[in-house]
C-alpha cells in the first residue's frame, strides 16, 4: 500500500510538471520541455550562478580606464562561454551580487558607469541571447564604504541607479511583486523595494529573489550608519509559506548574495544577514526555510569562495555559496587541488529530486595576475563536485 501511494504521488507530480511548464510556456532556450521525459526521471529545467565578479578596490583603481566595469572580463567572458557549451543550456543565469565594484560615496554614477560598461561586455557575448540573466544585488552594488568610519552601510543613490539599470536593460522582468514602505510596514523599509527583493513562478518552480543590504529605518549605534545585511524578512517568510501552500508548487529555490551562515570551518565570519537578538533575520530565514519542505535549496555568494553545507548543523536546506566567479578568493579557503574560479548549475528533475554541479578553472599561474587573460588565457572549467539533494516527500 505504501509503494503504491508513492507511486501514485510521483505520478502527480509529473503531470503538474508537465502541465506547469506547458501553461507557463518555459522554455528558456527551447530545453525545458525538449528535457521532459513523461514515466522517467528526466532534468526538466536548470540554471546557472554566478557571484562576486568584481576585480576590487585596489586593482579597479589601477584598470579602470582600460576596464571601465570593474568587472573580471577573462573569469567572466570564460563562464559565460563555458555555460554556453554545456550539454543542455540551462533556462536561466543568475548573478549573485557583485557583479561590479562600486561602494562609492556618490550619487551613483560609479555605480551607473560601471554596470553600462558590464552591460556593454554582456552584450557581446552569445548567451545574452540565448537565455534570460537575473542580476541580484550585492553590497558592493548598493552600499557605500565610509573610510573615516571603516564601515559599510547602505546608499539610497545607488538602490535608484540599480533600478533604474535592471529596467533600462530588460532585468526588471521577473520583479515587480516585492514589498513596500506601506502601511504597518512591519520590516522597516525606507524605499520602493518591488525590484529588489521578490518571486516568480517558472512553471511549478518558485524563486525567491532576497537583497540583503535592504535600506531600513534602524541605525547601528557604534557607527550611527544605517544597519547592514537586512533583509525584508517578514515579506520573504509570507512569500515561502504562500508558495509552500500552492498545490502547484513542487520547489522553492531561494537566492541572496549574503549568506545565511559562513563556511564551516571558516576562521572569521563576515557581513552577512543580520543576525542579532534584536533582529534575529538570518535564523528566521533559516527557520522559515526549514519548516516549509518545499524550501530545497538556497543560493548565496559574498564569500570569495566555493562552500556547500546543510544550514543549522544539518538540520535545515543546503546553503550553496557560488562567490567564485572572478574577485579575490578567500586566502583562507583550500580546496583539494587549489582553489579555482567558475560557477554552478543546478538541474531539477521530474522526481522532485536536484543536482547542484560545482565547475571550476585553475587560476593564472604566477606571476600572471588573476584578473589577466594573457599569456594564460582562462582555461574551460571542469566539472569540480556533484550534490544530489533529494525530492522534498
Amino acid at each position: 500500500m505504501h509503494v503504491k501511494r508513492r507511486r501514485a504521488r510521483a505520478s502527480l507530480f509529473v503531470a503538474a510538471i508537465l502541465i506547469g511548464l506547458l501553461s507557463a510556456g518555459c522554455g528558456g532556450a527551447g530545453t525545458d520541455q525538449a528535457l521532459y521525459r513523461q514515466g522517467g526521471d528526466s532534468s526538466f529545467f536548470s540554471f546557472a550562478v554566478i557571484g562576486d565578479n568584481q576585480v576590487g578596490y585596489q586593482v579597479w583603481q589601477q584598470t579602470m580606464l582600460t576596464n571601465p566595469s570593474s568587472a573580471n572580463i577573462p573569469q567572466l567572458r570564460q563562464s559565460l562561454a563555458d555555460i554556453s557549451s554545456l550539454s543542455a543550456i540551462p533556462s536561466m543565469l543568475f548573478f549573485s551580487g557583485d557583479l561590479v565594484m562600486n561602494e562609492a560615496m556618490d550619487s551613483g554614477e560609479t555605480l551607473t558607469g560601471q554596470l553600462d560598461a558590464w552591460q556593454s561586455f554582456y552584450r557581446s557575448q552569445e548567451l545574452s541571447r540565448l537565455i534570460p540573466l537575473v542580476p541580484l544585488t550585492g553590497n558592493h552594488e548598493v552600499v557605500f564604504y565610509d573610510g573615516t568610519l571603516n564601515a559599510e552601510a547602505p546608499n539610497p543613490p545607488a538602490f535608484q541607479a540599480w533600478t533604474a539599470w535592471l529596467q533600462k536593460n530588460n532585468y526588471a522582468t521577473y520583479g515587480g511583486n516585492g514589498p513596500l514602505p506601506q502601511g504597518a510596514n512591519p520590516d522597516l523599509l525606507v524605499l520602493d523595494e518591488s525590484l529588489l527583493t521578490y518571486s516568480f513562478d517558472r512553471g511549478v518552480l518558485h524563486f525567491v529573489i532576497i537583497n540583503s543590504d535592504t535600506m531600513n529605518t534602524t541605525t547601528d549605534p557604534e557607527t550611527g550608519l544605517t544597519t547592514l545585511g537586512w533583509i525584508p524578512i517578514t515579506w520573504i517568510e509570507d512569500d515561502i509559506r504562500k508558495a509552500q501552500a500552492k498545490s502547484s508548487t513542487m520547489a522553492i529555490l531561494v537566492l541572496s548574495h549574503k549568506t545565511i551562515e559562513p563556511p564551516p570551518d571558516y576562521p572569521y565570519a563576515y557581513s552577512d544577514i543580520i543576525n542579532t537578538p534584536d533582529y534575529p533575520f538570518g535564523a528566521r530565514l533559516s527557520r522559515v526555510m526549514k519548516e516549509n519542505s518545499k524550501v530545497r535549496l538556497f543560493l548565496a555568494s559574498h564569500y570569495h569562495m566555493w562552500s556547500a553545507h546543510k544550514l543549522d548543523g544539518g538540520l535545515g536546506v543546503w546553503q550553496v555559496m557560488t562567490g567564485n566567479g572572478g574577485a579575490p578568493l578567500e586566502n583562507s579557503w583550500n580546496p583539494q587541488g587549489g582553489t579555482y574560479y567558475g560557477f554552478t548549475a543546478v538541474e531539477v528533475y521530474e522526481s522532485g529530486k536536484l543536482i547542484v554541479k560545482n565547475y571550476g578553472r585553475p587560476l593564472p599561474p604566477a606571476p600572471q595576475k588573476f584578473y589577466e587573460a594573457t599569456p594564460v588565457a582562462p582555461p574551460p572549467a571542469t566539472l569540480r563536485e556533484t550534490i544530489e539533494i533529494p525530492p522534498a516527500w
